[in-house]
């Protein structure tokens, strides 16, 4: 209809209605666009809001999964280091506790599970990361998910170097499998030899290499990540106005 008037008015040289049909023209298409991106701004706040509620989710996973695991490998570097001094002589103890016994047993164990942010990947490979309007919490996501690589990386590459003690060498420190009642699941209990151990230049070289690596283990892997992951947590939180 508009351009059957507009040819129309063309054709009589009817400058004013050329320009008015014009203008209603312009205007209808200019209506249309900010109708269309007001429709698009609605749509990707519903789909912000959901995607908030989802990545959440997903750090609660994150974080419950490995939590009682994350707890023992903070805890058992300290029973590790004093456990070493006694191997090396620096103690005038001459018995290993329960505790350190254990790190000593357990000191070439750094695997964990380490889920990842599948509602993140998607916004990724959707290209619309830009619907979450915090930029520092789009910024952190991303570096919790380059966190989350390299320490899977670190943890394959310190796994490289570390001793299985009580394989190795098993007359000094020999491993039984129990069950326990309270985890609900299988332990295992080591009995150690601290004089065989003290004499026994391979077994203290292998002690030092697991300590050194538990040490990278912790410092450039597991507590920047869990770190990384509170922080993410916490602008989620803030964002979902939620206080737990």
């Amino acid at each position: 209809m508009i351009l059957q008037r507009l040819t129309t008015a063309i054709r009589q040289q009817s400058w004013s209605q050329i320009l008015t049909e014009i203008l209603i023209v312009v205007i209808g298409i200019f209506l249309g666009l900010q109708v269309t991106d007001w429709n698009e701004k609605r749509q990707d706040r519903s789909d912000e809001s959901m995607f908030l509620v989802r990545l959440h989710e997903d750090m609660l996973l994150m974080e419950d999964i490995p939590s009682r695991v994350v707890d023992r490998r903070m805890n058992l570097l300290t029973s590790l280091v004093a456990a070493s001094d006694l191997v090396l002589g620096k103690s005038e103890i001459d018995q290993l506790t329960k505790k350190e016994c254990f790190a000593i047993g357990d000191s070439h164990i750094v695997s964990m599970s380490i889920p990842g942010l599948p509602s993140l990947a998607e916004l990724q490979n959707e290209g619309r990361l830009g619907i979450l309007r915090d930029s520092e919490l789009r910024l952190e996501l991303i570096t919790l998910q380059q966190r989350n690589q390299t320490f899977k990386e670190l943890i394959i590459e310190v796994g490289l170097y570390q001793v299985n003690l009580s394989r190795e060498f098993p007359a000094l420190i020999p491993a039984r499998p129990y069950f326990d009642e309270a985890l609900k699941e299988y332990q295992i209990s080591y009995q150690c030899d601290l004089k065989a151990m003290q004499s026994s230049a391979a077994f203290i070289g292998g002690l030092g290499m697991n300590i050194d690596a538990y040490d990278a283990y912790l410092r450039d892997g597991l507590i920047p990540w869990r770190a990384q992951a509170q922080k993410v947590h916490k602008l989620l939180d803030f964002a979902l106005e939620l206080n737990h």
